[in-house]
Parts: C-alpha cells; sequence; structure tokens
C-alpha cells in the first residue's frame, strides 16, 4: 500500500513491511487486517487504538449526554 494523507497519522513504517501503532501506549505492531481496514483508508478514525489515543488525550473536548 502506498501512503497518502488517508492513512492514519500515527502509523510509523519501520522497515519495508513492518509497521508500529503510535496511537498504542505499548507500541503495537497491527496486523495485516488491521492495516488493510483502518490504517490505510480513510476509516482510521473508527480503529479502536486510534479511539482510546483521542480519548485519553482529551481531544475530544466536552463529552454531552
Amino acid at each position: 500500500m502506498s501512503w497518502n494523507r488517508k492513512n492514519c497519522p500515527y502509523l510509523l513504517k519501520v522497515k519495508e513491511d513492518a509497521h508500529i501503532c503510535n496511537a498504542s501506549i505499548t507500541m503495537l505492531a497491527p496486523s495485516r487486517a488491521n492495516q488493510t481496514s483502518y490504517c490505510f483508508t480513510e476509516d482510521y478514525d473508527i480503529c479502536p487504538t486510534f479511539l482510546s489515543h483521542i480519548l485519553r488525550e482529551g481531544g475530544m473536548g466536552e463529552l454531552t449526554i
């Protein structure tokens, strides 16, 4: 897969075919299935790891119920 602006900004390429997720607390290496479903698409914002990171950082502001 080629890198473009639609890819997850937290995915870091460490080798030719190896990536780590910088949104993960433990620097998780996402599976190929997760990379295909989330990291390399516009849908990275529905990734559970990405959402957890945003919530930890307080990036959603105040939540109203």
